[in-house]
């Protein structure tokens, strides 16, 4: 049987009041939507969103192929069959010889400017000749925008389309090794930055495979749908035997506000199993700087604050436990992924990498040319200087070891950086505290999940590295060995915001 996990995900504009209230008022596909035939019917249309039970294949669909087998799971079977009456399209008749399903989401979604949606899921897909089946996007009104976020046509390889017309697409054709196995596919589809065409990016397996641009896309409503089509561009024959098609634990997540937080963040219950903010006043500083994508009441959970408190932290955790997916690419967020806000602890957002990290993921920004979100430019020596100086620039200043400052890195600067050596070699530069700053919103920008080794520094320094290089740190440490090694320097923790230690 095959089987799908598929989560569908909100971005909304960070200061769009407009956005978030009336996304609060919308109707949301829950994780119940496969438990019975009413909730399914509750969500969902049969066939296509359009009204039609045909579409450029051999299956005619019917709600008789659509079955709930157990809670949960939501099974769509093509079976062989004759005798069907032919469809037309596009003023040519096409032979059905299969029965199907197909069902779409009552839910519209609509690319806001500045915003966007994520779609994620786990498939397990047939890739047999003459088999069809696919989760895809689909404009309400017209045609294009079309996005076929995962689509498999009988060649052995899963398909990632973009069309802005039938003869301009983009495509990737990627080979769908072990089509028995589960395999993890994500689709972030958002605004490019000009309020007007759409990004989008495709993932396999936790690997980013390409990104698509679609003209025009962004406030232009789409169906989402979930089908088993069958022959078509699939080739023919197809089988005589039957395929089955099935999702399971489906989920369109809870919208933001409603207890999702930003740039993944969970819950400042340090008894949740979630990942926790250490410092509450980092987490109060945080929401007051954005205070339009939080409800007044959740302004403030430290008790001792001047603002409103919740004194039940539960208020906070329980709709962030239940709605979370344990990323921070849910998040809210902005027109520009600069205008990303980081969470600071004592006064600086925590470094929690070392300089080598930094370093290695900065050289691949560069040799890799990763485009710079928003600009049509690539990350160059030159431009990643310009883009830390724009961060550093809107960040307030510092503590360097030469003072406060908030100037940003040059190009020689950058050089030195990456010429450095040892774990928190460079530590003391505004190329690496800069540089954190950067990845972390590029990060945020691209939906990303955190790496294990992302998580263990998390862990290990949740108030970041001390900003030093140990081979210049001037400072000494009292203890019995008088100063401490390299590498005790390099594992230092910050301690406040008071901490002169450099």
């Amino acid at each position: 049987m095959l089987s799908s996990f598929v989560t569908v995900s909100l971005l909304l504009p960070l200061f769009s009041v407009a956005a978030v209230v009336e996304k609060r008022a919308t109707t949301l596909i829950p994780k119940s939507v496969f438990d019975s035939v009413s909730n399914l019917e509750q969500y969902f249309t049969y066939n296509y969103p359009w009204g039609g039970n045909t579409h450029n294949g051999g299956a005619r669909m019917d709600s008789a192929h659509v079955k709930i087998p157990s809670p949960g799971q939501l099974t769509i079977k093509a079976q062989y069959v004759t005798g069907q009456p032919p469809a037309t399209h596009g003023g040519q008749q096409i032979a059905i010889n299969y029965l199907s399903g197909a069902i779409g989401a009552k839910q519209k979604f609509t690319i806001p400017v500045g915003g966007g949606f994520i779609f994620s899921g786990s498939f397990q897909a047939t890739t047999a000749k003459g088999t069809w089946p696919a989760f895809w996007l689909t404009a309400v009104n017209g045609w294009p925008p079309e996005i076929d976020m995962a689509e498999w046509k009988g060649s052995g390889k899963i398909s990632f389309n973009t069309f802005n017309t039938s003869s301009e697409l983009q495509w990737k054709d990627v080979n769908y090794n072990n089509p028995e196995n589960w395999h993890d596919i994500k689709c972030q589809v958002r605004d490019r930055g000009n309020g007007k065409d759409a990004q989008v990016k495709y993932w396999l397996d936790s690997t980013e495979v390409t990104t698509h641009y679609g003209r025009d896309y962004v406030g232009k409503p789409l169906y989402l749908i979930i089908n088993l089509q069958m022959e078509g561009s699939s080739g023919k024959p197809g089988p005589k035997t039957d395929t089955a098609y099935s999702v399971r634990d489906f989920e369109r997540s809870v919208p933001y506000p409603s207890g999702r937080p930003l740039h993944g963040i969970h819950a400042l219950n340090k008894s949740s199993s979630e990942p926790s903010v250490r410092e509450e006043d980092a987490w109060n500083k945080f929401i007051l700087k954005n205070p339009l994508v939080f409800p007044k009441e959740l302004h403030a959970v430290n008790e001792k604050s001047s603002e409103s408190s919740v004194i039940d932290r539960d208020l906070w955790n329980k709709p962030i436990q239940e709605n979370s997916l344990g990323n921070p690419e849910n998040s809210v967020l902005p027109g520009s992924y600069r205008d990303i806000v980081l969470p600071e602890v004592y006064g600086e957002v925590p470094c929690h990498e070392t300089a080598t990290v930094v370093r290695r993921k900065i050289n691949d920004l560069i040799t890799k040319k990763t485009p710079i979100p928003g600009s049509g430019k690539v990350f160059n020596k030159t431009s990643i200087c310009q883009e830390l100086c724009k961060i550093a620039e809107a960040h307030h200043p510092v503590k360097t070891v030469v003072g406060k400052s908030n100037r940003g890195p040059g190009v020689p600067s950058l050089n030195r950086f990456l010429k450095k050596t040892g774990s928190m070699g460079g530590g003391d530069s505004q190329t690496y505290y800069y540089g954190t700053m950067l990845l972390g919103k590029l990060r945020s920008w691209n939906g990303e999940k955190k790496t294990k080794g992302r998580e263990k520094a998390e862990r290990e320094f949740p108030r970041g590295h001390l900003r030093v290089d140990p081979a210049t740190a001037k400072f000494y440490y009292a203890g019995p060995n008088g100063r401490d090694s390299y590498s005790q320097i390099a594992r230092t923790q910050r301690a406040s915001d008071d901490d002169e230690r450099f």
